[in-house]
């Protein structure tokens, strides 16, 4: 096991080498306005995370059968950085005994709750309270859109994408357009979380449907819906299904014209 690790430790370090050089040559760029260094930023950048997801990928085929490898397919799992259905390949290809493990449970659960909010799943219904406590489930909102939005007051970029939801929202509320906004409010960095959240929502000028459980990313809808990080979205049809996920910008205002208009 201590091999197997040190493997998979010396993997990860040749990445982030690799990544610090490229940040070292982004700063040079920027310095001497190397515009087609800056240019071909983005794409190198992706090269190397296709290249470490490759790595993480091949490492969990080739020590599955290990408990370092099923630790390491967790975390993998939980931080979103591998592609669920390889997750459940593997998985299935497993001993009975590791899928009835400890971690191979806490595999098998997330990868259940992973498909379930994958594009094309039927987006799990919730019910939670409103800011006057009263009880709004996902089921009963009646859109041909319907929008999901995973924000809190204390996230910087929920809040600078606040203004476009708004836009969006005016826009195409009267063609059928629903939002339900969840607050992940509840930090215990905060002092009064729900007084945060009421003045979040009238600051941002946000009419539309808004619950919270003031749980932070313990609330049974953040974790029904395997957040890990905001702002997070998921955009639904008439019928539930998600159609397109974390979408922002002139983006979400595309796919909702596209749906709606």
């Amino acid at each position: 096991e201590n091999d197997i690790a040190q493997d998979y430790l010396n993997g990860l370090n040749k990445f982030r080498k690799k990544n610090e050089a490229l940040m070292s040559e982004y700063n040079e760029a920027r310095k001497s306005n190397d515009t087609q260094f800056l240019k071909s930023f983005r794409i190198k950048r992706q090269e190397i995370k296709e290249q470490n997801d490759e790595f993480n990928m091949q490492f969990i085929k080739e020590n599955k059968n290990s408990l370092f490898g099923l630790l390491i397919m967790e975390n993998l799992i939980r931080a979103k950085a591998i592609d669920t259905k390889e997750v459940e390949n593997n998985y299935n290809s497993l001993t009975g005994d590791l899928q009835k493990s400890k971690v191979g449970l806490r595999i098998k659960e997330k990868i259940e709750i992973a498909l379930a909010t994958e594009v094309g799943a039927i987006a799990p219904d919730f019910t939670a309270p409103n800011p006057d406590g009263k009880e709004i489930t996902l089921s009963k909102i009646k859109g041909n859109v319907t929008i999901i939005d995973f924000w809190a007051a204390w996230c910087g970029p929920c809040r600078r994408e606040n203004p476009n939801l708004v836009k969006v929202y005016k826009k195409y509320h009267e063609k059928g357009l629903e939002i339900i906004g969840v607050s992940l409010d509840g930090s215990n960095r905060q002092k009064d979380a729900k007084n945060d959240w009421l003045n979040a929502i009238e600051k941002d000028g946000l009419t539309w449907h808004q619950v919270s459980n003031l749980n932070y990313f313990n609330g049974p809808v953040a974790k029904k819906y395997n957040i890990q990080a905001i702002p997070a979205m998921f955009v639904l049809d008439n019928n539930g299904k998600i159609i397109a996920k974390n979408l922002r910008g002139a983006a979400l205002e595309q796919k909702i014209s596209e749906l709606l208009d």
